[in-house]
């Protein structure tokens, strides 16, 4: 249906409407990636973590899961500090 009507505009018309279009599935592939970069360092996080400090409590992970991309990218590095569980909760208090 939509390429039905895009083909009935005029010239100047279709170009504009393919720009917004190019447009918006470009915006929609970086969002997309930047959710995909998040997820999978959230997820090497939680694993470094667990393996670092052991099982995490549920409320501490949830802690985790709710951190932006930055924020992770700074506990990745921390976290070859940690002794334990307690360096950790000290660091999330601390965002």
């Amino acid at each position: 249906m939509f390429q039905e009507a895009v083909g009935t505009l005029e010239g100047t018309e279709r170009e504009d409407i393919m720009q917004i279009v190019t447009s918006w599935m470009e915006q929609g592939i970086a969002e997309g990636e930047q959710r995909g970069r998040t997820e999978e360092a959230r997820s090497l996080i939680l694993r470094q973590l667990s393996r670092r400090v052991g099982a995490l409590p549920a409320t501490v992970e949830a802690q985790v899961q709710a951190l932006a991309l930055p924020q992770l990218e700074t506990l990745g590095e921390a976290l070859l500090d940690f002794a334990g569980l307690d360096d950790l909760t000290d660091w999330l208090r601390g965002q």
